[in-house]
């Protein structure tokens, strides 16, 4: 991967966002959209809106797709847990769940309240994994697995597009 650097002139623009060729009038069009949408949102966070649309409801159903499967006798850890997707796909398969590390607060809080029966290390304290001890790790757990690096980490370390 190759990323430009960051000169004086380039300090202002974030340099992993397209850049778009908008009239005045498109900007203001899309701003307006946005401020509505906010606005919408705020209502109905505060219970002062009642349905806009008609609310999605999925046409599968996720236990037919992916049936629990029978425990495999191994273990797994999760890092860089996010909302718990890989987690749930190594529980599914069968795998016994020791513990997962997430170092946004409100992802690990997703975890917890999904799966309270799971060992869940969140936070800026608990979930950061350069803090484990990874010797006490050897030999009780099969498989490591996880999704680094997530993409707020990504987007804000970047320094350029690769090209």
């Amino acid at each position: 991967m190759i990323l430009t650097m960051l000169t004086k002139n380039s300090v202002s623009k974030n340099a992993s966002r397209k850049e778009y060729n908008l009239t005045t009038e498109q900007r203001d069009i899309y701003r307006k959209i946005s401020q509505e949408s906010f606005w919408l949102k705020k209502r109905a966070s505060l219970g002062l809106l009642s349905r806009v649309h008609s609310v999605n409801t999925p046409q599968l159903e996720p236990n037919n797709l992916m049936p629990q499967l029978k425990s495999n006798n191994l273990t797994t850890l999760s890092l860089f847990s996010g909302g718990g997707g890989l987690d749930l796909g190594f529980d599914k398969a069968g795998y016994t769940h020791q513990g997962a590390y997430e170092i946004i607060p409100i992802c690990g809080e997703t975890l917890k309240n999904n799966r309270p029966n799971w060992t869940i290390h969140s936070g800026p304290e608990k979930g950061d994994v350069t803090q484990i001890k990874w010797i006490d790790k050897i030999g009780s757990i099969d498989v490591i697995h996880g999704g680094p690096p997530c993409q707020p980490f990504s987007i804000s370390r970047a320094t350029g597009r690769p090209k």
